[in-house]
């Protein structure tokens, strides 16, 4: 009876736990816990990233066809239009024909401005007075172009004045016939900072203001294939930045434009920090062995977190300049 009882009471006593048992428990659940969140964390980000990358990817697609419909249309001009214009309107000049002919020097139908910025949006002659140094980062372009746009063709008489739609601005408001040189087509493409973010902006022929077209864009460098051999071969054969194309005054014989660009994504997205980046391309930064002179060629990011990727692509001039 009484090694029951002993038994009993032993069989009580090894219920309970110990306390080194207990803080073994203790630790076992923290590491697990610990291991969770660091996974849980480290998946977070990693989808963040992507996210952020996906993103990145459909703003470069997204500026890459709006430059795309820009260079399409710098120089266009319908002739055919004017003819019946001239012959059912009656009243058009034709001094303002991008012609060698004509009576008058036509502005250019393409151009830039090196590092600069836009500050003033009312001067009709110049399109945009510019200030260089002044631009996003100190070291973003400015590009130009300049365009007939279409006016309805279908009514008698002829409304000039009411544009088609076929030819958009890069804002997007369809653009009509121009009636002199002051009402032809523009669009002008920048990079400035707007609540405290760098942006693509578009100003169009109003010049009212800028309107924003995409967020993030960090850096825009543009950079011209000029053909200064024409007579003897018809290529292209230098790269020049829009400082050195005004001064030679080639505007006329760019062939291909080379645009390059640094887009961030939001703080956090991204996982390492990149030491620099070449919005033009590397290669293309180091021709001639070493880094170009070049001011805006080489971006060196600050450690703020944000996943940054440079996009960079060539388009031809289509119209003769």
């Amino acid at each position: 009876m009484k090694s029951l009882k002993l038994g009993m009471l032993r069989s009580t006593l090894q219920k309970g736990l110990t306390l080194v048992e207990l803080m073994i428990s203790l630790i076992l659940v923290s590491l697990i816990t610990l291991a969770i969140l660091a996974l849980y964390n480290m998946t977070a980000a990693t989808y963040k990233t992507t996210d952020a990358n996906q993103q990145l990817q459909d703003n470069a697609r997204f500026i890459f066809e709006i430059f795309s419909q820009a260079v399409r249309q710098a120089g266009l001009q319908d002739a055919s239009q004017y003819a019946i214009l001239r012959e059912e309107g009656g009243a058009l000049p034709s001094s303002y024909i991008w012609e060698a002919t004509s009576a008058v020097v036509p502005p250019n139908a393409l151009f830039g401005f090196n590092n600069a910025t836009v500050v003033s949006t009312g001067n009709v002659n110049d399109f945009g007075a510019h200030n260089t140094g002044s631009a996003a980062n100190g070291f973003s372009d400015v590009f130009v172009v300049r365009y007939f746009g279409s006016s309805r063709l279908d009514g008698h008489p002829i409304d000039i004045n009411v544009a088609d739609g076929s030819i958009v601005d890069c804002r997007g408001v369809p653009v009509p016939y121009p009636q002199n040189t002051g009402s032809v087509g523009l669009s002008i493409l920048r990079v400035a900072v707007s609540n405290g973010e760098p942006e693509l902006q578009c100003i169009n022929a109003a010049r009212a203001q800028a309107w924003n077209i995409v967020r993030g864009v960090e850096s825009l460098q543009i950079m011209y294939a000029v053909d200064t051999d024409a007579a003897t071969d018809p290529t292209p054969n230098r790269w020049l930045n829009a400082q050195q194309v005004d001064a030679a005054g080639q505007w006329a014989q760019v062939k291909m434009i080379r645009i390059g660009m640094v887009l961030r994504g939001p703080i956090g997205s991204a996982e390492r920090q990149a030491p620099a980046l070449y919005p033009l391309g590397e290669e293309f930064s180091k021709i001639g062995g070493s880094v170009s002179a070049e001011q805006g060629l080489t971006f060196v990011p600050p450690s703020d977190g944000r996943l940054r990727k440079t996009f960079a692509f060539n388009i031809s001039i289509r119209n003769t300049l």
